[in-house]
């Protein structure tokens, strides 16, 4: 997928850039910038899209996204109809030559480089992993001044500690090429996805709705996101079930396989064990025991 570069809005008198959404879906588009971005979830949860990774976010969940790696958050619809008080993530974008080369070279910086480094796949803190640098997160946005910028340090001296818990979400190999074109392109495929996902989603259809022949729709997609778009479709899809095991966990699976767009009951249920590890029940329950899968 191509995505669309953001510039991120940053005052003349200050080094990076710190906001709060009040609102879910801010930046529900595929897109990428020049500054790392660490982000909290406070409330909410959906699919989040980092390089060709497609996995679950959930509250209390911090992540870092590198520099110029395309991402984006998709709130499920409960979360949108919700309109609960407060922001709903915190996030803060700076350059990844904010500190300066020195002081990435200093003995008391051990390890901030390879973090940064490692970035550049997005990473993942759950659980109690996550709350310390949570909690830093939020207290930076209540400052200015030095003690804004220590409270950045902290935010990256907190992840560090706890990097060996972190998981990586893109794959080793993916690389994504810059391009500035397309980005129309990609929010169709996008917001079509999405609208469809409970019905049978032609390739010649996606392909047709951007102005590809089915072959070079299927390159096209392939190079850009390290998938397929079947293999795209099917995470998605996989992760609506995951919502829904969750949220309504009285419906049984079967339904929830058909209507998540599956026409066979026995492919859903492979799609759903490569994808998660584990079978639809085995999911149900390691969420009600507070065990929020991976």
């Amino acid at each position: 997928m191509r995505a669309k570069q953001l510039f991120v809005q940053q005052p003349v008198e200050r080094s990076f850039s710190i906001r709060q959404d009040k609102v879910p879906n801010t930046n529900s588009w595929w897109h990428f910038h020049g500054e790392i971005e660490l982000i909290a979830f406070h409330q909410g949860s959906g699919l989040q899209f980092v390089g060709d990774s497609i996995t679950r976010f959930e509250v209390g969940d911090v992540v870092m996204v590198g520099s110029n790696v395309p991402h984006c958050w998709r709130y499920d619809d409960a979360t949108e109809r919700g309109q609960q008080a407060g922001p709903y993530s915190t996030a803060i974008h700076f350059k990844p030559g904010l500190l300066g080369e020195v002081f990435m070279h200093l003995p008391e910086s051990a390890g901030l480089a390879q973090l940064i480094d490692q970035s550049r796949r997005g990473l993942r803190l759950r659980g109690e992993c996550a709350r310390r640098v949570l909690d830093q997160l939020v207290a930076v946005n209540e400052t200015d001044g030095i003690h804004r910028l220590i409270g950045l340090l902290q935010c990256l001296a907190a992840f560090l500690a706890m990097q060996p818990n972190a998981q990586p979400l893109s794959s080793p190999g993916f690389g994504y090429q810059i391009d500035h074109m397309d980005e129309a392109r990609i929010n169709k495929i996008y917001s079509y996805s999405f609208a469809h996902l409970g019905h049978p989603i032609a390739l010649a259809d996606v392909a047709d709705l951007v102005g590809l022949s089915r072959t070079s729709f299927c390159r096209f997609f392939k190079q850009r996101t390290g998938k397929t778009y079947v293999q795209f479709l099917t995470e998605i899809r996989i992760g609506y079930v995951c919502r829904q095991l969750v949220e309504k966990p009285q419906r049984p699976v079967k339904e929830l396989c058909y209507s998540s767009g599956f026409r066979n009951f026995a492919s859903f249920h492979e799609s759903f064990r490569q994808i998660t590890g584990m079978s639809p029940k085995a999911y149900q329950a390691l969420h009600r025991a507070g065990r929020v899968p991976a």
